[in-house]
């Protein structure tokens, strides 16, 4: 689900009581189990009795699901099936449903049995034909209590409920189109959220078939795991269909007569897990798959929004997907399982996909809305596509017992997504595989560094463990694991274990130990004599990462090779040790041409000698992990730095210029390198960069992060003049290339820091001409287009403006976004606009609004108003709210649900204003009497970001005092 990546169903209508249905009854009633597919007697119902409706006493909280008990019920519970009838209405806050749950009971007796539900209420629940009493107050705790008196070795559960539409990307979500008012749903579930939308076991090891059954207004699209196999509005029809499973005929009532209600049953699901089903429904449009070779493969559409279908590239996603199938069926051995594919852009969604079996959903963001778009986010949608695609086996086919195994999950699918794209047919204009594959893992890198770093297997006590580990180390560190696997054990030897594995597995849960047991037989097959269990746990239980450095020692008059040798030592925090790992050495001569390339197998130990360059011609410079196959901080030694600093453009391998151009970004964090060379090395190298990958990452990311963090803020707008300054006028007027003029603008955009930046950025909303003055000439890029998210960014940034009146900012941004075509963009930004204007009752007006949880704003409304709240160039009028943070944040935790919160902290979060004073007040929260888990692990984070930034913006002024020019004009 990606860093990343989830999202299923929807529902309604109800009111009043459910009237008894006809059952098969018992001769005996309650002196025998049910005969299997036996429908229970029902207790009969004195109408004059007062019904209850269950409500959870404490619905309000997030209650989460211990592995202990998921372990009690794993046990219990086998042989499960879930028939569900959901209403879903159009204009309304709730939905109704029905659930019939069907399952083999095996307990002991000493735990209840308990099945999951963070719903509105329940009306009714019937244990074995018998109803029990709202009195008996088995709703509670977000569970639904199973008294063991009730229950049976066979056992049926109807359950009629109302939940909640949500808006916050979970459970089921809703939301109103602003471009034609239309309604859409879509359901979110990993990894606690089916729950939210249905009572459930909701726990990946519980698989059961799901049947749905819907009623949803006619012009609606309802799509599902599965195929629809009956549609009608015949109420003679439906009524048989609802009865055959006890649902009562009220669940469609509350439709409107406008609405021409259609029915739909759909197929019955394979055993899949709770967290894999998903319904997306409303007016979504839709392209089949009419390619030439369509007939070859499951049937597959892609959809979206009417008001955005028309930005979707349907043919590409179709022709990934199947070129994805292709290499996946090959590299596995098993065909595709499941009987069709879907996927579907989502509005509001929370991550960037989710791997619903056969039913795929997808941020938005991924709808490119300007002419010109970078090949790299082109391909890191791909990326995204075969991703999600590879969990259909790895975590659908097969699927963990518990969250503990979830890296495996996420890192199988990310490293797999990548080989895809590399090596799979029909993708040769698909080139960047291996170079975002980088970005994942300097994201893992990254985690890995914190003291809060965790093993890539890290246990998960609860659901919210769970949750708190979709990170860096997860997808990233996990996926170079598996890059690095298959570089010990070879690729045939890998594609050989998982063959077994899927085949032996198939529609079963698995744990780690199975994974693992597969690949060492097919190692011991190949005659590897390779322990793979032993050397596999030196890398997914231990923490931190090695750092590699290579000891060139030359002869006298530096020309000879004396000596070879790569050092390591442990990164600073984790539960770390010396590992084994094969990776390659580069040579590199004076044109920066490649000499030779070594294989090397690092040993666990201190050094390993290299023998292979003793007495040669010492080369003009090393790249340790060549082709990055290893994982690890791989320093560069200064002779092999000074080359790379004047010549690391000319080297032919883009990959190769990625891992050096990160190598600078990873010494300038680490206070190695100013940020004031950084900048420099940048404006020289830069230029000559023809692989756009690299470009966007330091444009869009590493410049980002070096202005926000390490240099200090009375130098901060005079080294982003000059950054500005040399994007606009230097860089752009020097490239032809359109993807890489698009990412100076947007660097232009993101670099702009003073007044005169903001009136340039107005001038290009107002010309509509991106333009600039270059040498006493007037400059106008004609070729070059703003796109819909440019010209946000630029109304935004405008907004921050501490010297434009609030009047004028206003009504500059409402001129530009009153027409804007892309209403869902535009009406966020204004959010974000009004957020982000320099007037103090608007700050407290807006940090009330995201504060409070009566404000009815949805998550993704939140998100724009923080995003802007509280910028760094109105430090005077936001370090109120800073103080307010600090107040609030240990509450904010508690009473918010995970996403929620987390959002909270990243944008809110002022660790951009670094210093020492504010250092103790983040070191304060770590005691506060009611700070959670969670809280005090993003604490650490951000206290470590801070003394980072602190010890980089102290070599920044060393740097410049080195220079003499600490006095230099601000």
């Amino acid at each position: 689900m990606g860093n990343e990546e989830y999202k299923k169903w929807a529902a309604a209508g109800i009111a009043g009581l459910i009237i008894a249905y006809s059952l098969y009854r018992l001769a005996s009633r309650g002196s025998k189990p049910p005969v299997e597919n036996q429908e229970p007697e029902e207790e009969r119902i004195d109408d004059n009795e007062e019904d209850i409706i269950h409500v959870d006493p404490q619905k309000e909280e997030n209650i989460e699901l211990s592995k202990k008990d998921a372990l009690f019920r794993a046990e219990a519970v086998s042989d499960c099936k879930y028939d569900l009838v959901l209403s879903f209405l159009k204009n309304d806050k709730t939905y109704e449903g029905y659930n019939r749950i069907s399952f083999t009971f095996k307990g002991d007796g000493k735990q209840e049995l308990f099945l999951n539900y963070k719903g509105d209420s329940i009306y009714y629940i019937k244990i074995n034909g018998k109803k029990i009493s709202a009195k008996e107050n088995i709703f509670r705790e977000n569970k639904v209590y199973l008294p063991t008196k009730y229950l049976q070795e066979h056992n049926i559960v109807d359950i009629r409920f109302k939940g909640i539409y949500r808006k916050d990307g979970n459970g089921l979500h809703y939301y109103e189109d602003p471009d034609d008012n239309e309604i859409y749903l879509y359901t979110q579930f990993e990894t606690f959220h089916a729950s939210k939308c249905f009572p459930c076991f909701d726990q990946p090891d519980i698989k059961a078939t799901m049947k749905l059954r819907s009623f949803s207004p006619g012009d609606w699209k309802v799509v599902t795991n599965e195929f629809e196999n009956e549609t009608t509005n015949s109420a003679d029809i439906y009524n048989r269909f609802l009865a055959d499973i006890g649902c009562p005929e009220d669940v469609y009532t509350r439709f409107e007569e406008d609405d021409n209600m259609l029915f739909r049953q759909f197929n019955t699901t394979l055993k899949i897990s709770s967290y894999l089903y998903a319904f997306v429904v409303g007016p979504y449009v839709y392209e089949k798959n009419n390619h030439p070779n369509a007939k070859n493969y499951v049937p597959m559409r892609v959809m979206a929004r009417k008001s955005v279908m028309k930005y979707v590239k349907c043919d590409d996603f179709f022709r990934i997907t199947m070129s994805g199938m292709d290499y996946y069926e090959k590299f596995f051995g098993v065909k595709y399982p499941f009987n069709k594919y879907d996927q579907i852009f989502c509005p509001e969604f929370n991550a960037g996909a989710m791997e619903n079996v056969g039913c795929v959903t997808y941020t938005e963001s991924y709808l490119f809305r300007g002419e010109v778009v970078p090949q790299s986010d082109k391909e890191q949608l791909a990326i995204t596509i075969l991703h999600e695609l590879a969990h259909m086996w790895f975590g659908n086919l097969v699927t963990m017992k518990w969250w503990d195994d979830l890296w495996l999950n996420e890192s199988f699918a990310t490293f797999m997504s990548h080989m895809a794209m590399a090596y799979g047919e029909n993708l040769d204009d698909y080139t960047l595989s291996w170079e975002i594959f980088l970005f994942d893992k300097s994201w893992g890198l990254k985690t890995d560094e914190f003291s809060t770093t965790h093993p890539i297997a890290a246990s998960c006590d609860t659901t919210e463990d769970a949750d708190n580990i979709f990170d860096g180390i997860s997808y990233g560190k996990g996926a170079a694991f598996l890059k690095q696997l298959v570089a010990f054990l070879s690729e045939g030897v890998f594609s050989a274990g998982l063959k077994t594995y899927f085949s032996k597995y198939a529609f079963q849960n698995t744990e780690l130990k199975d994974f693992i047991g597969e690949l060492q037989k097919s190692s011991d097959s190949a005659g590897q004599g390779i322990d793979v269990v032993s050397w596999a746990g030196s890398w997914i239980s231990t923490s931190g990462f090695n750092v590699i450095e290579p000891v060139l020692n030359l002869s006298a008059d530096g020309s000879i090779v004396d000596s070879f040798t790569i050092k390591q030592t442990l990164s600073d925090h984790g539960e770390n040790c010396l590992r084994e790992q094969q990776i390659k050495v580069a040579l590199f001569n004076s044109d920066f041409g490649i000499e030779e390339i070594i294989n090397v197998r690092i040993k666990a130990s201190d050094f390993t000698l290299v023998t292979e360059l003793e007495g040669r011609q010492a080369p003009h410079a090393i790249l340790l992990n060549y082709e990055d196959w290893g994982y690890g901080r791989f320093l560069i030694d200064d002779r092999s730095m000074n080359a790379f600093q004047e010549g690391v453009s000319k080297i032919e391998s883009s990959l190769s210029r990625k891992l050096i151009h990160n190598t600078f970004f990873a010494m300038t964090r680490d206070g190695q390198i100013s940020a004031h060379d950084f900048a420099n090395l940048i404006k020289k190298q830069i230029p000559q960069e023809t692989n756009q990958d690299i470009v966007l990452e330091q444009l869009r990311y590493n410049l980002r992060v070096i202005f926000k963090n390490y240099i200090p803020g009375e130098y901060e707008v005079k080294e982003a003049s000059e950054m500005f300054d040399f994007l606009l006028k230097e860089f752009l007027p020097a490239t032809d290339n359109e993807q890489i003029q698009q990412i100076i603008v947007e660097g232009c955009i993101s670099i702009s820091r003073s007044e005169e930046h903001f009136r340039i950025l107005k001038s290009w909303l107002e010309t509509g001409q991106i333009s600039a003055e270059i040498n006493g000439e007037h400059r106008v890029f004609e070729e070059i287009k703003l796109s819909p998210e440019d010209k946000h960014f630029i109304l935004k940034k405008i907004s921050t403006s501490v010297e434009t009146p609030k009047d004028e900012v206003v009504k500059f941004y409402e001129k530009h976004l009153e027409n804007d075509e892309n209403k869902d963009l535009a009406r966020k930004c204004k959010l974000s606009c009004e957020a982000a204007i320099n007037d103090r009752d608007s700050k407290v007006k807006h940090w009330k609004l995201i504060t409070s949880s009566k404000s009815g704003l949805g998550a993704q409304d939140q998100q724009a108003i923080m995003s802007t709240l509280m910028p760094k160039n109105q430090y005077e009028i936001v370090k109120d709210l800073i103080g307010e943070f600090f107040k609030i944040v240990p509450k904010q935790f508690k009473t918010r649900e995970k996403d929620d919160r987390d959002l909270f902290f990243f944008f809110l979060s002022p660790n951009k204003f670094a210093t020492e004073e504010l250092l103790e007040k983040y070191k304060a929260l770590l005691t506060h009497k009611d700070a959670t888990k969670s809280l005090i692990n993003k604490t650490k984070d951000d206290i470590e970001r801070i003394e980072k930034a602190l010890k980089g913006q102290k070599t920044y002024l060393e740097g410049l005092e080195k220079m003499g020019d600490l006095k230099a004009n601000i």
